[in-house]
């Protein structure tokens, strides 16, 4: 990727995730019970599984539901009725400002979690204005520095997405998120 810095990612300090979990409880006003929901796919499951031992190995009491996909959306996008929810965030090589942007930003009605921080608000304002590769990597590297220390989400895979057609197919048409338009397909006779 034409993105890619080297830049670190957050700190694993389990120990520190357990002091901080043992504070917020001993201030009486939460007991460390928290829910998490992930797809009911085999691996939705299993992140699940991995999720809930990590959690609890903290101090965390998890519940985990798996879940299709039309509770997922329901629930986070709908009723914001949930904990932890295993989510996609789609970043895309074309134009990621704009994931970032909708996941990220204070003001973007996609910030499904509820995210808010001025300096990332700065940060992603600086992204879209770039008007260099340079800037653009400049502002990415301080989006980086704000997610290793405000933890807006944790990424735990990627994907590649693959679209495969025949070569007698023509006119196919493809939008940044991988959408697919064929109404000026057609099949070479």
């Amino acid at each position: 990727s034409r993105y890619h810095q080297d830049l670190d990612g957050p700190e694993h300090d389990p120990d520190r995730a357990a002091e901080l979990v043992e504070e917020v409880v001993a201030e009486g006003e939460w007991d460390g019970s928290i829910r998490l929901q992930c797809g009911d796919t085999p691996s939705g499951t299993e992140a699940g599984v991995l999720f809930e031992a990590m959690l609890e190995a903290v101090g965390f009491d998890v519940t985990v539901e798996s879940v299709d996909s039309a509770t997922s959306l329901q629930r986070v996008i709908v009723d914001h009725d949930y904990d932890l929810a295993c989510w996609g965030l789609g970043i895309r090589e074309a134009n990621p400002w704009v994931t970032l942007f909708n996941n990220l930003s204070s003001e973007s009605p996609s910030n499904y979690a509820g995210y808010e921080n001025a300096d990332m608000d700065r940060a992603l304002e600086d992204m879209r204005e770039a008007t260099s590769l340079d800037q653009e990597l400049a502002a990415l590297e301080t989006i980086q520095e704000l997610w290793n220390e405000t933890a807006p989400s944790a990424v735990f895979e990627s994907s590649q997405n693959l679209t495969i057609w025949q070569d007698d197919v023509h006119n196919l048409e493809f939008t940044q998120n991988w959408m697919t338009y064929f109404d000026d397909a057609y099949i070479e006779d």
